[in-house]
């Protein structure tokens, strides 16, 4: 088990990051987004899971790609989130959906 405090996480852009392949070669890596409304970041992807917790407002994410393999469902813009997972590898972006 692997135990991490949020203030032990570094802080890059709106987010506290726990990248899992810097932590134990953990394949999940998880955020602690505190972004503005509006905020977020464009269309990416990465090698590990991702899982967003928004901590102000609500997260509305889309995806180019499902990945039903995996399970790992998005949120859609009708159905704003306080959380939202990604699957490895698959094209995806998201935003702080809450309005200013």
């Amino acid at each position: 088990m692997y135990r991490v405090r949020q203030q032990d996480l570094p802080f890059r852009g709106s987010s506290h990051h726990f990248v899992g392949a810097s932590n134990g070669d953990v394949n999940v890596s998880v955020f602690l987004f505190r972004g503005l409304p509006g905020a977020g970041p464009g269309p990416h992807r990465h090698p590990y899971d991702e899982v967003q917790f928004v901590q102000e407002g609500r997260a509305n994410g889309s995806s180019t790609e499902r990945n039903s393999k995996r399970g790992l469902a998005t949120s859609s813009s009708s159905r704003p989130a306080r959380s939202i997972a990604f699957a490895a590898s698959e094209r995806h972006r998201w935003f702080n959906s809450t309005s200013i």
